[in-house]
């Protein structure tokens, strides 16, 4: 089966560079149109159900890429890392901060009284085998940035002081395979936007390549 885990659409504090975290914000009519977009390039696939981060910016996308033709499914397991003292502060406080550098290396969550890297990963996993186990058609998965991060670097292997190596953009599409009979995942493709270059070049009236 496979597996599309998209990440929500943009909302303001994205813009902004705000660390949203658990904190329920909604998507911005940019963050809207993105998953209008993803929604139109998804439609001929036939998707079992559409899980979902509770959380309104990802549940919302969700509803828009699901339509009428699937079921959405809200997951709280499925939330964004919690940070904590941390959320609702821009990336630049955030990194003034004199615990940022040991929390960048390590996760622990006693930087801002929020959840580490290590357990964030471990409740992922879990919900994310669990929906695979018993589904038998293909699903999608909508979600945050620091989740599916951490997702595929649990199932790549990189390491955790690594991960910033890789990101996803708010409404990318990355496609895993996963085979029951080995309980193995495989990554497809990560943190596909071209319809969001396609939305782009639609606003800027070129549509040769779209």
């Amino acid at each position: 089966m496979n597996i599309y885990l998209i990440r929500h659409g943009q909302t303001s504090w994205n813009s902004t560079k705000k660390w949203q975290g658990t904190l329920d914000i909604s998507l911005d009519e940019v963050g809207i149109s993105q998953a209008e977009a993803l929604s139109e390039r998804m439609e001929s696939l036939k998707l079992g159900k559409v899980y979902t981060s509770d959380l309104q910016r990802a549940s919302k996308t969700a509803e828009i890429v699901a339509g009428s033709q699937s079921k959405v499914v809200p997951l709280k397991e499925l939330r964004e890392i919690h940070l904590g003292s941390w959320e609702g502060k821009t990336l630049y406080e955030i990194l003034a901060l004199d615990t940022f550098p040991q929390w960048d290396k390590d996760g622990n969550g006693e930087a801002h009284g929020g959840e580490s890297f290590a357990d964030a990963m471990e409740r992922i996993i879990a919900a994310v085998t669990k929906i695979a186990e018993n589904e038998e058609s293909d699903v999608a998965i909508v979600s945050h940035n620091a989740v599916i991060r951490l997702f595929i670097c649990a199932i790549l292997g990189i390491p955790l002081d690594k991960r910033m190596r890789i990101t996803f953009e708010n409404a990318s599409l990355t496609v895993v395979s996963y085979e029951k009979e080995t309980a193995q995942f495989r990554v497809i493709t990560m943190n596909d936007t071209a319809h969001i270059v396609c939305l782009n070049d639609i606003k800027n009236s070129n549509t040769e390549d779209c």
